[in-house]
């Protein structure tokens, strides 16, 4: 039995020392800026955009294999205007699926990302060549994200056949594993401005979502949001929303679970809070059930005050005709 564990040791010892050995000849040998001009003249040729990599790419091996790329910005198509740049953004590995041949993506951190977007009169956008896919996915690697960081970064949105003009700015964003038709944990929070409605808030949003446009199926868990700002046509408005949601609007079906909704602020001159509590609500089809649902409405203006409270208890029917037992 000692001997088995003296040369397990042995063994375990043996494969440390070549793994150290090979990193220490990776790091002596592989220089990621050298392919730098390949990739930049790759890009330029598929995609008639410029790629600027600016400084050195940085390679880590431990505890992740792992490439810190530093600046990055792309060009607009076919000219030298920038589209998009990142400031920094990091790529680590997983070190075990690599070993059954699966690439997969750990976590992407990106800082300072900023984008332009643009739709243009006839319909298209200054992305649409990047949608493009010249070549198929390799069959033989297995690709997957299992996380994404996203700090202080900001997207402009214009739309030049309305006039339309939209802003995220001071965009953060962490997320748990992403793939397709799966839900995923997600944070984010953001400014937000537009002139089509015309909007100025600042917005945080956290839950688990569910987006499967295959199967026309999303879905919020745990949902917790707040907005506050400038909208719908209000004045220091603050709305919290909290609660479950599950939406299949193909089949017409959907689930509240525990719904709540606040809503504050100034309108016309007048201060209005809007309280809604939906503890559970079913619809599927034409059928609709829900045990109680109430609604608070309080409106002050000046000398003059409105209430209102609407309580609806063991709701059945259809989307077309309710009955509530009051």
């Amino acid at each position: 039995m000692k001997k088995i564990l003296k040369y397990g040791l042995i063994g375990l010892a043996g494969i440390v020392a070549l793994l150290v050995l090979a990193v220490a000849i990776i790091s002596a040998t592989f220089n990621p800026n050298d392919y730098k001009p390949l990739i930049i003249k790759l890009v330029q040729e598929k995609k008639q955009r410029t790629l600027t990599i600016e400084g050195d790419i940085k390679l880590a091996f431990w505890p992740k294999i792992g490439a810190d790329l530093g600046k990055v910005s792309i060009s607009e198509h076919k000219s030298e205007q920038t589209f998009a740049s990142i400031q920094g953004a990091k790529v680590s590995l997983a070190l075990l699926p690599l070993l059954k041949k699966e690439l997969v993506v750990d976590t992407i951190y990106i800082d300072g990302a900023q984008a332009n977007i643009i739709k243009y009169k006839d319909g298209t956008t200054n992305f649409d060549d990047l949608l493009s896919k010249d070549e198929e996915e390799s069959e033989q690697i297995k690709f997957d994200v299992d996380g994404v960081k996203v700090t202080n970064s900001a997207v402009n949105y214009s739309d030049e056949g309305t006039g339309a003009k939209y802003a995220l700015s001071k965009f953060n964003l962490t997320s748990g594993h992403i793939a397709l038709a799966e839900p995923i944990d997600l944070a984010t929070d953001f400014s937000a401005t537009a002139n089509q409605p015309a909007i100025a808030a600042d917005i945080k949003l956290k839950g688990n979502f569910l987006a499967d446009p295959e199967a026309k199926h999303f879905a919020a868990k745990d949902l917790d949001a707040s907005i506050k700002g400038d909208l719908l046509g209000g004045k220091d408005v603050n709305i919290t929303m909290s609660g479950d949601i599950d939406a299949k609007p193909e089949t017409r079906e959907f689930l509240i679970d525990s719904l709540k909704l606040a809503l504050s602020g100034q309108f016309d001159g007048a201060k209005v809070t809007l309280d809604l509590n939906a503890p559970a609500l079913v619809a599927q089809k034409d059928e609709v059930t829900s045990k109680k649902i109430t609604v608070n409405l309080n409106q002050e203006k000046a000398n003059d005050s409105f209430k209102a409270s609407l309580v609806l208890s063991d709701i059945k029917g259809s989307p077309k005709a309710l009955q509530s037992s009051g």
